[in-house]
């Protein structure tokens, strides 16, 4: 199993004496080595065992918990390109595709259930910019993903909460997961791939 997608190509760069600075990144080689290492598990990952809970239920966790560990993956990359939040993402976003999954996620929550529950729960950043992707305005996927993340993992948010279908719940989930997985395997590739042309290595 895969972990982060250019990280065969980073470790080579590595053992032959490139930096992390080098190569634009922040921090240290164990720091990617760990999010590679978390992308595996993020990818191998195909669900919980619940015993006693209704299946469709269970599959609804099964995606916030996929969300959970993807935005974990995340909020481990953004430090070693140099970002601090997932609004700082938005330059090196496909900004068409992201903007797309945005509009389809809050196409499938037409009741408005799925954004009713997570944005009275959110900080007042993510408040604004979670109206923002609502309304068209922001087409930021990371947006999406901390939200569901944040309420989720304090204990708040599950599959039928809101009197939401736990179908809703995964198709929104595994929709922004595969974004966000896209987008830092996409992304660190391609810086990895630019740096080693430029070396002509």
């Amino acid at each position: 199993m895969i972990g982060l997608q250019g990280y065969g190509l980073f470790h080579r760069l590595i053992k032959n004496g490139h930096t992390l600075a080098d190569m634009g990144l922040h921090g240290t080689p164990g720091d990617v080595v760990r999010l590679s290492y978390r992308l595996r598990i993020v990818k191998a990952f195909r669900g919980i065992t619940l015993e006693g809970i209704e299946a469709r239920t269970s599959k609804g966790y099964d995606a916030l918990m996929l969300v959970f560990l993807t935005h974990s993956a995340l909020e481990r990359y953004l430090p070693i390109i140099g970002l601090k939040t997932v609004d700082n993402i938005e330059p090196a976003l496909d900004a068409t595709h992201s903007a797309k999954v945005v509009a389809e996620i809050f196409d499938y929550d037409k009741d408005g259930k799925f954004f009713n529950f997570l944005h009275p729960r959110l900080n007042k950043r993510l408040k604004t910019k979670l109206s923002e992707c609502r309304d068209g305005k922001c087409g930021n996927v990371g947006v999406v993903s901390e939200s569901i993340r944040h309420i989720f993992a304090h204990g708040h948010l599950a599959p039928n909460a809101n009197d939401m279908k736990p179908e809703l719940v995964c198709r929104i989930c595994q929709k922004v997961s595969a974004f966000v997985l896209e987008f830092m395997d996409r992304e660190f590739n391609n810086r990895m791939l630019e740096y080693a042309r430029g070396k002509k290595v």
